[in-house]
């Protein structure tokens, strides 16, 4: 009886390791705390350490750009430095960053800048109250049709937005920038070359154009 008990669960282990299970064997590639899976979607999963400055991409998945087309942030992703994160990922369409702790964030210099695909964004749960910096964030961004900045931003960098203009001097085809009234200071040259739908603007805010 007791012989015929283990075969018994000898087959049936041996049946369930034929069955294939979704590992990070089956991603293009793995880091810690990220990986890109094979429908090329960048998961942030913890903390991202990346070490990029202001004059070197050390992006984790720096590689791999090119082949990103979607970003999602899971249950725990957070960053400190969020330096050139997705700068050069020309084929990234589409960034659900609703789970992303940026609380920690001391900087978002040319975060998105280069991610020409990119047509909307929402970032109206990205904490800024650390960062020093974000010049350059949306810099070349030149498809991108809305995008919402946190209520808590009182200052975007300079250069911001410069050429992510859609097609200059056609309303319809001017970019929606939701802002928040708060957003009193703002540096200059931020709106350089971007054509803005200014209804979306509060009177305040379309002054000091």
């Amino acid at each position: 009886m007791k012989k015929k008990l283990l075969a018994l669960l000898l087959c049936l282990v041996m049946a369930l390791s034929m069955i294939p299970a979704m590992s990070y064997a089956d991603n293009i590639v793995e880091g810690t705390n990220w990986y890109l899976d094979r429908d090329h979607c960048l998961h942030l999963t913890g903390m991202v350490t990346n070490s990029s400055t202001i004059a070197t991409d050390n992006t984790p998945w720096k590689n791999y750009k090119s082949q990103i087309v979607s970003v999602v942030a899971e249950n725990g992703a957070a960053i400190i430095n969020g330096t050139r994160l997705f700068q050069g990922c020309t084929n990234l369409t589409a960034a659900n960053l609703s789970k992303l702790n940026t609380a920690p964030a001391i900087s978002m210099y040319m975060m998105f800048c280069g991610c020409n695909a990119l047509k909307s964004l929402d970032l109206s749960n990205f904490s800024t109250d650390n960062i020093a910096t974000m010049v350059g964030m949306f810099e070349n961004c030149s498809s991108l049709e809305n995008i919402t900045i946190p209520d808590s931003v009182t200052l975007i960098g300079g250069f911001a937005f410069q050429n992510a203009e859609r097609s200059i001097g056609e309303a319809d085809e001017a970019v929606n920038v939701r802002l928040h009234p708060t957003m009193f200071r703002m540096a200059e040259h931020i709106f350089q070359f971007l054509h803005l739908k200014s209804g979306l603007l509060c009177e305040e805010l379309r002054n000091k154009f």
